[in-house]
């Protein structure tokens, strides 16, 4: 209780300082995403956590972490979705957008599965229960990169024909997908069509640059 406490705690300045950093305030009801993202982080650590150093079983422990995502994911996706512009009740039937979050959930779900075989190798290993607690954390801090993505989307999908721009640092490494697109100027429309970073696409995976999306105000649409 006390390890998630504390996590909980760093986490929460974590949600607070990506509000503040990313300039967030000027989309509606932008601290909804930050606060997910919270939650989201805890729960899975908690899932993985209560496997690893605890007395839950191993299918508890990921039928845990499997619920969190089939919840998070539609929940981020959709809030992005109406932030755009677009209304929830468009994601019915055959929807192209609801198609996207139900695929993506489900690729989720096989990682996780991958995940827990990896979970359980360690631990059988000799790691120390503080090392585990910290292999916990790192992975919770991973796959909250997944949200980023997710909630990215819906954004994206919500906003049709808004025009965005690619700009943003090259970090320590920038990519040939990175390089083709930075500075480009297209509308969601089409950066869906032609990848958008941060992308699993992208060459760079999307984790070794701060690449980003703005529109014609210089307000950020990506994480």
């Amino acid at each position: 209780m006390e390890v998630r406490q504390s996590l909980s705690s760093a986490i929460s300045r974590a949600a607070d300082y990506l509000a503040e950093r990313y300039n967030l305030s000027s989309i509606k009801d932008s601290r909804a995403y930050p606060a997910q993202r919270k939650s989201y982080i805890v729960n899975i650590f908690g899932a993985m956590n209560g496997y690893l150093t605890q007395d839950d079983s191993l299918i508890a422990a990921r039928n845990e972490f499997s619920k969190e995502v089939i919840e998070r994911f539609y929940d981020v996706f959709v809030l992005g979705y109406i932030q755009s512009g677009s209304d929830e009740s468009e994601l019915t039937g055959d929807n192209e957008d609801l198609a996207w979050i139900n695929a993506r959930t489900e690729e989720e779900i096989g990682y996780i599965k991958s995940l827990f075989v990896s979970l359980k190798e360690a631990k059988s290993s000799d790691m120390t229960v503080d090392e585990l607690k910290q292999l916990a954390q790192d992975r919770a801090d991973a796959y909250a990169n997944s949200l980023d993505m997710v909630n990215s989307e819906g954004k994206m999908r919500g906003a049709k024909n808004i025009m965005l721009t690619m700009v943003g640092d090259d970090g320590a490494e920038s990519c040939n997908d990175c390089r083709k697109r930075k500075g480009k100027r297209y509308s969601a429309k089409k950066w869906l069509a032609v990848g958008y970073p941060p992308s699993r696409d992208f060459e760079c995976h999307g984790y070794h640059c701060d690449h980003y999306l703005v529109d014609d105000n210089g307000k950020r649409w990506t994480l």
